[in-house]
C-alpha cells in the first residue's frame, strides 16, 4: 500500500497525486537542491489551492526541521564518546549537497552497519525521539 499523499494534496486529483509520485518515485539520483527545485517547479504548474498548500507545507518542514536539530543536539550532549564520533560521520553524509538521496541512503547504511552494536542502538535510540508514555 502506498504512502498516503502529502498534506498539500490532500484533496487533489489522482491524477495530480501520481504526478507527484512519479516525482518522487523517480528522484533518487538526483541531490537534496535538485529534489528540491523539481518540486518547486513542479507545485508551480498547480492549482493556487496546492500551490498555497505547498508553501504553507514548507514553512511548517522548516519549523520541523529546526525542531528536529535542537533535539539531535540534544541527543548528542548525551552521547558516548564513540558516538559522537559516529554521529559526525553521519551528519557529514546527511549534510553532504552533493550526494544524491541514493548515495546518502547507502553511506548512511554503511556506517551504520559498521558500528558495534552498542554504539548503533545508541544512535538508533536516539533516532527514534522521545516515546511518549
Amino acid at each position: 500500500m502506498p504512502p498516503p499523499p502529502p498534506p498539500f494534496l490532500e484533496g487533489a486529483d489522482q491524477s495530480v497525486i501520481k504526478q507527484f509520485d512519479q516525482l518522487i518515485a523517480t528522484s533518487g539520483h538526483l541531490t537534496d537542491a535538485q529534489i528540491d527545485a523539481a518540486v518547486d517547479e513542479w507545485a508551480s504548474k498547480q492549482s493556487d489551492d496546492i500551490k498555497n498548500k505547498y508553501n504553507s507545507f514548507k514553512e511548517e518542514m522548516k519549523k520541523h526541521q529546526a525542531a528536529a536539530e535542537a533535539a539531535h543536539q540534544a541527543s548528542i550532549a548525551k552521547f558516548s564518546s564513540e558516538a559522537k564520533i559516529a554521529d559526525q560521520r553521519l551528519s557529514a553524509v546527511a549534510n553532504n549537497p552533493s550526494l544524491s538521496s541514493q548515495d546518502k541512503s547507502r553511506q548512511i547504511y554503511q556506517i551504520m552497519t559498521s558500528l558495534p552494536e552498542n554504539v548503533r542502538q545508541e544512535i538508533e535510540k536516539a533516532m527514534m525521539g522521545p516515546i511518549d508514555a
